[in-house]
């Protein structure tokens, strides 16, 4: 049985069917996909008022705070990492949160997710 590594910076709140809530604290570790980001300023009119609009440029480098693999563990990682796993061909057991398809408060706000997905 694998136990479950929460590498994203905040709770996951896990609602599974005939499992109720089941709440996937952070580990303190955090699995995140290095970004260069640049700045260029574009010029803009809204509602006839001129504005310098700032908008970065982002390249991805690779994979930081990714432990060795513990092939007893899965662990959880935001979307970005986990794609960028994929594209990397990591051996790791990786998920990321099912936000598609994510549990909703009357508000909008994710109250929770029903599992997880892999690539």
């Amino acid at each position: 049985m694998s136990h479950l590594i929460n590498l994203t910076p905040h709770a996951i709140n896990l609602i599974a069917p005939g499992a109720g809530e089941i709440i996937i604290p952070p580990s303190g570790d955090v699995a995140r996909v290095y970004a260069d980001k640049t700045i260029e300023n574009i010029e803009a009119v809204i509602e006839n008022c001129h504005y310098t609009i700032p908008v970065g440029k982002v390249e991805y480098g690779k994979i930081i705070g990714l432990p060795k693999n513990d092939t007893e563990a899965i662990y959880i990682v935001s979307a970005m990492v986990l794609s960028r796993a994929e594209q990397e061909n990591l051996p790791h057991n990786l998920v990321a949160p099912d936000t598609g398809n994510a549990i909703r408060n009357p508000d909008g706000t994710i109250r929770g997710v029903p599992g997880f997905i892999k690539y």
